[in-house]
């Protein structure tokens, strides 16, 4: 386990700067919200390894916070705020184009 876990470490972190680079380069709003849940995913799963390899206890409640506030919580509020938000652009004009 000792050799893979650097090369696990890596890949992990390359990942989350990989999304990092594509959530600056996308348009819609819910693909962003996509792209920070998965990568809030794998930043979690970087501190559990954290966790093992130092065996603390604080790095296991901290992936815990991450998965519940970065991972449930602030995506669907943000999938919460585009649906209210896309409800408030609809067209006004009858027949009419929305600018």
């Amino acid at each position: 386990m000792e050799t893979i876990l650097p090369q696990i470490i890596f890949a992990l972190s390359v990942g989350i700067f990989l999304l990092t680079i594509f959530m600056h380069a996308v348009r819609q709003n819910t693909t962003l919200v996509n792209l920070y849940l998965l990568q809030s995913l794998l930043l979690s799963f970087l501190l559990i390894l954290f966790a093992i390899e130092r065996k603390e206890q604080m790095l296991f409640i901290t992936a815990f916070l991450t998965i519940l506030i970065k991972v449930s919580v602030a995506p669907a509020f943000f999938y919460r705020l585009i649906n209210k938000l896309k409800a408030i652009k609809e067209p006004i004009i009858p027949g009419g184009k929305f600018m």
